[in-house]
């Protein structure tokens, strides 16, 4: 399955859970600081959003790029050097974002969890695929 299918099946296998939030931002809403750490995962529906890390001098720089379908969350970044990090919406989105502590610890959410995985996966792979161009064969070698 695509990501597409997989965020909506989890969206809504998970939109009824009382620690669901699903919230819709406007360009230049901070949707997430890393300064905290905790275990929040965030899906985005519809719209877009940038990682963003400020530096010690105060200037934004750009980590990664999120599109819809994507996730992401502190869970996913290690913060222990310059935890100055932020999520703002680039456009209008909407998102939807939980506790990961909250149902990795409970069985009852088994297939969550396994709809969570098949969409790492997916995005590990895209990864790959991308890492393996930027270092293949150029034109000059």
């Amino acid at each position: 399955m695509d990501n597409k299918e997989l965020v909506h099946n989890l969206y809504l296998a998970m939109k009824k859970c009382r620690f669901v939030r699903t919230r819709n931002y406007v360009k230049g809403d901070v949707i997430a600081n890393y300064i905290v750490n905790r275990n929040y995962v965030y899906f985005i529906l519809s719209g877009s959003a940038n990682l963003i890390r400020i530096t010690r001098y105060g200037e934004d720089v750009l980590l990664e790029k999120y599109e819809e379908y994507d996730f992401f969350g502190e869970l996913f970044h290690n913060v222990t050097l310059n935890n100055e990090m932020r999520v703002v919406a680039r456009n209008k989105c909407t998102i939807f974002s939980f506790d990961f502590d909250i149902i990795r610890n409970d069985d009852k959410y088994l297939s969550i969890l396994k709809l969570i995985l098949e969409i790492t996966t997916n995005r590990i792979k895209k990864m790959n695929t991308h890492t393996e161009i930027l270092s293949g064969k150029t034109t000059r070698d």
